[in-house]
């Protein structure tokens, strides 16, 4: 191993020299021969690099690999670039020498950078990603295999990522590690599926709202054009489309909608979407103040992601999808100390969970609702005390929510409120609520349960008042 480190060494110390000399390369200081020379030199040290990283690689288990695998991708991430500068001066000076006019003018002009596709591993977002990568990425023949495969690697997160990061950075193993991805996401079924979620899925508009409003004509269309393009038969559809549509628009808008028919002919969907687009147009215009700012008025379309604390569904920190953080399924599952590792790669807030500032920084003024401290409630971590002193009452703060009680009268007055909670079918009801800042735990009644149409898992627990004494006892639980 010592023999391979050396070489490794070399290599590298060629490829800072080589950058230095590449760096200070100008058509004024430099000929077509120098540039030849090293582009040669480059391509040979390349060379020279993978058949090292080969050779360790297959010394190394995966575990010690990793501790050392930086330094292969920063190297040829480097000489990537010396490729591209030295290919550039190339072409230049093969101009200079070619024929004048035209062809000079053209290479003055600079195109903008090509941004390169992401994929966090949504099969949502696969057909999108697949046909980018694939013309500026897959088909480009000026490419390496080597180069290609730390595109791919630097351009997928999440599940898409943990599937081929542990590759090695190699012309032969491109094909295999896109193939992967292929094989697990290229699923016209699992696509359909997705893309049928994500258009069921879509917020339900409680107010007149231009940008809000525009952003269901987008997504909806999106969907529609993934649909086509996977060759599903959606010709006929138009009727079920547009009452899906239709189910999530406001009640003006809506209104709006049904006096603009004025014959019994079943409306398309190209009709449906042009009034959309042009009463989007309207409320834009009527209220510009608006499109600066996201709906504050939509609701999850399945009746549980809504939050009282924000204005609108933005994106989670953790998964990038459309809901807040304290309700991803994803980061939820995560044990207390995964959840903080999470939150420190990503660069969230400790307080808040959210993306672009620290917890010195955070302006929310919530403290973690178990200990009082500046830190967000799910990545607080119980001390070994704490842990030992747990009681049955903590218990049933985390699992129960769904009770019938009986106990003494209490002379104590508590204050109630008016909610307005969405049903299983995502429609508001009214339910009052009694306020105890006193309870460890939230409790509903059988015929709220009823009323609101939720399902109820059976559980037989107790429920303890003040000096442990037992002051009634529940049914079951449920999820609001």
């Amino acid at each position: 191993m010592e023999v391979l480190y050396r070489r490794k060494r070399q290599v590298l110390a060629k490829i800072v020299q080589y950058k230095a000399k590449v760096n200070s390369m100008t058509t004024e200081n430099s000929t077509l021969v120098e540039v030849a020379v090293y582009l040669e030199k480059v391509e040979k040290a390349e060379k020279d690099l993978e058949r090292n990283q080969t050779e360790v690689s297959d010394q190394l288990d995966d575990d010690t690999y990793e501790t050392v695998a930086e330094d292969y991708t920063l190297s040829f991430k480097t000489i990537g670039e010396m490729e591209v500068s030295l290919k550039k001066l190339r072409r230049i000076f093969s101009n200079q020498q070619g024929p004048q006019g035209n062809q000079g003018t053209f290479t003055d002009v600079k195109l903008p950078k090509l941004e390169l596709p992401t994929f966090s591993g949504d099969p949502f977002e696969w057909l999108s990603f697949h046909d980018l990568f694939t013309a500026s990425i897959h088909n480009n023949a000026a490419l390496k295999g080597a180069q290609k495969i730390q595109y791919l690697v630097s351009a997928c997160g999440g599940q898409a990522l943990d599937m081929i990061k542990s590759f090695p950075v190699s012309d032969g193993n491109y094909a295999e590690a896109w193939d992967i991805l292929k094989a697990r996401y290229q699923n016209t079924r699992e696509l359909v599926n997705s893309i049928l979620r994500k258009f069921c899925g879509q917020a339900n508009l409680k107010v007149e709202d231009g940008p809000s409003l525009r952003k269901l004509i987008d997504t909806s269309l999106e969907c529609v054009r993934s649909l086509k393009i996977l060759k599903v038969p959606i010709i006929h559809w138009d009727a079920m489309l547009v009452h899906i549509i239709g189910e999530k628009l406001d009640a003006e808008t809506r209104r709006q909608w049904e006096l603009s028919l004025v014959t019994e002919a079943i409306p398309t969907l190209e009709e449906f979407i042009k009034f959309l687009e042009t009463r989007s147009r309207a409320l834009t215009a009527m209220d510009p103040g608006k499109s600066s700012k996201s709906s504050s008025n939509a609701t999850d379309g399945k009746g549980k992601n809504a939050s009282s604390n924000h204005g609108s569904v933005s994106k989670c920190s953790y998964c990038k999808r459309d809901h807040f953080i304290v309700v991803c399924q994803s980061f939820s599952k995560l044990s207390i100390s995964d959840r903080k590792k999470a939150v420190m790669e990503k660069h969230m807030c400790f307080n808040c969970l959210k993306l672009g500032h620290s917890s010195k920084q955070c302006q929310n003024s919530t403290m973690c609702k178990k200990c009082g401290k500046k830190h967000h409630t799910m990545i607080h971590e119980e001390s070994s005390q704490s842990k030992q002193s747990t009681s049955p009452e903590t218990k049933v703060k985390e699992d129960v929510s769904s009770h019938h009680s009986s106990g003494d009268d209490s002379q104590v007055l508590l204050g109630t409120a008016i909610l307005l909670i969405e049903d299983s079918q995502g429609n508001p009801q009214r339910c009052r609520a009694m306020l105890d800042s006193g309870s460890q735990a939230s409790f509903i009644s059988e015929e709220c349960i009823s009323k609101l149409g939720l399902s109820r898992q059976k559980s037989r627990m107790t429920v303890s008042g003040l000096g442990n004494s037992q002051v009634g006892s529940i049914l079951g639980q449920s999820e609001i």
